[in-house]
């Protein structure tokens, strides 16, 4: 499910398109009679698959998943073959239509997919929808932010606590919930904002993802891990950066149910009322006219871009195109900062700076009436140093190979 705000504009890419939680729709091509099937090249010496087959379904899920490959060269070869024999020359069976599927997102945005990966356990089928989450309770899985450690890797950003007492650099953490002031309870009458309670969704993976054309529901073209049922919400919210190549912040969150210990019960039933109906497939729509994004220069920057960023809460969809989609167990939000001559100002100030400033992006959803309110974060990044130019000389480098 898709919605958005403002319009699309014009030149920008077709959106693609969305499921419903629980529905998957998977897209096959029609195969002319009489082509031979696909067969795999033979490999370089030293290179190996873990699994001797060279049926088209285990070729492509080696491909997508990024398993079994040893080093990029292999994976270019593996990938550059089946390009050369054409998706159309494989015969159709039902069980691949999702690999195809797949395997036409890597021939459109091939260099955003990583060279090489460890093999992963196989995860668990299924995943919890969007309404389920609060009523099922389910706990926070230890090992969901090993899971997403799998997913584009090589674009991932490392968390601050890997470097040690090393200086940070071009990594993320989460941004603390209390130095963002939130609506009160009573705000409507009195106008007073108070300190956030703790985030309620947990910060799990951070990326910058380059591509020629802008991506579009990232979570689809490239599947999150699945989980097992009963799994909290996921909620990924991605930039869309103007540029070339363009660069997609990523940013995935996990509902924390441990961070509502404590909380006043009638402030976290307000909360979750609300929440479960900003998520639910039916009103992800409140998302364009309630999400907030409190920006905040925690380090550098000088006064001048302090200023410029600022630290007061808006509605993201009233200066970017926003747009909503709901999968299995997910919530995707897309900002498109391109839209938005302020949003390109402000970006134009950060951009040359972001090698040495520390920033947050923390957002929440407005409430509007008195049984919305008190307000809370839904989370917080803050974004370490970040090194642009790395990003983009590895693109460039994929893109040469």
């Amino acid at each position: 499910m898709r919605t958005g705000s403002g319009g699309r504009p014009r030149g920008a890419g077709p959106p693609t398109a969305s499921c419903h939680a629980g529905s998957a729709r998977a897209r096959s091509r029609t195969e002319p009679r009489g082509q031979r099937p696909l067969r795999c090249q033979l490999l370089p010496d030293g290179d190996s698959l873990s699994a001797a087959d060279e049926a088209p379904s285990t070729l492509v899920q080696m491909a997508v998943q990024m398993r079994w490959v040893p080093r990029s060269a292999l994976l270019r070869r593996l990938i550059g073959s089946v390009m050369a024999e054409q998706l159309c020359c494989w015969p159709a069976r039902s069980q691949e239509s999702a690999a195809l599927s797949a395997l036409s997102h890597l021939r459109a945005h091939l260099l955003t997919l990583p060279a090489a990966v460890p093999p992963q356990p196989a995860a668990v089928d299924g995943a919890a929808t969007s309404g389920q989450q609060e009523t099922l309770g389910g706990g926070e899985g230890e090992g969901d932010a090993a899971a997403l450690g799998g997913w584009l890797p090589i674009w991932q950003m490392p968390h601050a606590d890997s470097f040690g007492d090393a200086k940070l650099e071009h990594a993320w953490s989460e941004s603390p919930a209390d130095i963002f002031k939130v609506r009160s309870q009573g705000y409507l009458q009195d106008r007073i904002k108070q300190p956030s309670a703790p985030s309620s969704f947990s910060l799990r993976c951070v990326l910058i993802v380059p591509s020629i054309d802008k991506l579009h529901h990232i979570a689809e073209v490239h599947p999150l891990p699945p989980r097992p049922a009963g799994a909290p919400l996921r909620l990924v919210i991605m930039f869309q950066v103007p540029g070339t190549p363009r660069l997609h912040l990523v940013l995935c969150f996990e509902r924390s149910l441990s961070a509502d210990e404590g909380l006043d019960a009638r402030d976290l039933r307000a909360f979750r009322n609300l929440l479960a109906r900003c998520t639910a497939p039916a009103g992800v729509e409140m998302l364009s006219g309630r999400l907030k994004i409190v920006p905040n220069l925690a380090e550098g920057g000088g006064m001048l871009v302090r200023r410029a960023v600022g630290n007061k809460p808006a509605i993201v969809a009233n200066g970017m195109l926003q747009a909503q989609y709901v999968g299995d167990g997910y919530v995707e939000i897309d900002i498109d900062v391109e839209v938005s001559p302020v949003a390109k100002h402000l970006l134009g100030l950060v951009k040359p700076l972001s090698r040495s400033i520390a920033l947050d992006l923390a957002f929440l959803i407005e409430g509007q009436d008195e049984a919305e309110l008190p307000e809370r974060l839904i989370g917080g990044a803050r974004l370490h140093r970040i090194n642009l130019d790395r990003v983009i000389a590895d693109w460039a480098r994929f893109n040469r190979s």
